[in-house]
């Protein structure tokens, strides 16, 4: 499925689970792009989320570029929203929305990585605007609301907020099943020695850890992938490489 820039490919393959990779043709997002993404998973259903490459949000010196996600889990079902990183470009202004509803007889897992600039090439974005809403709702009614909103120097930089760090990780695993992986991701953040937490409440795992360099944020986001799939062959090929 293909509308404007954003494609949608779902890949063949011999598991019983569905994989679908986003693909921006467009090569990023730049000032004034206007994205929204649906899915609905149904009952009974294993599905995986993710892109091609890491998405780049371009240095904007007009309009807001906006985002929009809407992901629907029936009950008995499984889905996994784990994109590859986004980078936001030095000058850049995103906001985006993400809603996710789920019954409580399914799981859902969110792995989201952000880097602030283009570190291979020794920019760091000191000046970006980058406003975060998510929602979700299980049976209908809101478990977890996450605002997030950096803009210039001091607020990402701050030592409340990133400090001298320039990638963030965050997992947040929705199921009945959620605090049994509490541990093991704890575990995780320590052995990999990261600087983050976790925590687990109402059935909501939720997980962040922050790094200076965005190689360590892949590499865990690749082990909480391995962890929650109970798989290591179900995951995407794009995070194996």
């Amino acid at each position: 499925h293909q509308s404007g820039s954003l494609k949608a490919l779902i890949p063949k393959s011999l598991r019983s689970g569905k994989e679908t990779i986003i693909i921006n043709t467009g090569g990023g997002i730049v000032g004034g792009d206007q994205f929204l993404l649906s899915s609905d998973g149904g009952n009974n259903t294993e599905t995986w989320i993710t892109s091609q490459a890491s998405e780049k949000v371009y240095k904007s010196t007009s309009d807001m570029s906006r985002v929009e996600m809407d992901l629907t889990l029936g009950s008995n079902s499984s889905s996994y929203w784990c994109p590859q990183e986004m980078i936001l470009f030095d000058g850049s202004k995103l906001s985006r929305s993400m809603n996710f509803n789920v019954e409580s007889t399914s799981n859902l897992l969110i792995v989201e990585n952000i880097i602030f600039g283009r570190i291979a090439s020794g920019e760091f974005s000191r000046n970006c605007h980058f406003s975060d809403q998510w929602r979700i709702r299980r049976d209908q009614k809101l478990v977890l609301a996450e605002n997030f909103f950096f803009t210039g120097h001091e607020s990402l930089y701050g030592k409340a907020n990133l400090g001298n760090n320039n990638s963030v990780c965050t997992v947040i695993y929705v199921s009945l099943y959620s605090e049994g992986y509490l541990k093991q991701v704890r575990e995780i953040i320590s052995q990999r020695k990261l600087t983050g937490g976790a925590s687990c409440w109402n059935n909501c795992l939720v997980g962040r850890v922050v790094a200076e360099d965005p190689s360590l944020i892949k590499h865990f986001t690749t082990l909480l992938l391995e962890l929650f799939s109970n798989d290591k062959g179900s995951i995407p090929r794009v995070w194996l490489n």
